[in-house]
């Protein structure tokens, strides 16, 4: 449950301000002092999503819930990756398999 408090930003969720969690819908990077949507591997929000969802296992699906953040996030992240062109598929793929959790025939023609 902390995972999905602290580090998913639904619309309308109470611990971000809207414009932080409006820009960024997942946090990359949770300090005690600070919260940044960004990583390592670079600014582009796919990184903060991809690096929340690693490692996919069995348990992700439910990291991941509830569906209504699921569709949101989908939402949020097939808007970047239409704009963001140095997003590898290495990363794209970890969408694919968020989106099999809400819609597997889907993911799996991805």
């Amino acid at each position: 449950r902390a995972a999905r408090y602290y580090y998913h930003m639904p619309v309308g969720g109470e611990v971000y301000p809207a414009r932080f969690a409006d820009h960024n819908r997942m946090v990359g990077v949770l300090g005690a002092l600070s919260t940044g949507a960004q990583t390592w591997f670079g600014p582009s929000p796919i990184y903060a999503h991809g690096i929340q969802i690693l490692p996919v296992t069995p348990a992700t699906e439910d990291l991941l819930k509830p569906p209504s953040f699921i569709a949101e996030d989908l939402a949020f992240l097939d808007v970047v990756l239409a704009h963001d062109a140095a997003v590898d598929d290495s990363w794209s793929s970890l969408v694919v398999c968020e989106r099999a959790v809400l819609d597997p025939e889907r993911a799996w023609k991805e």
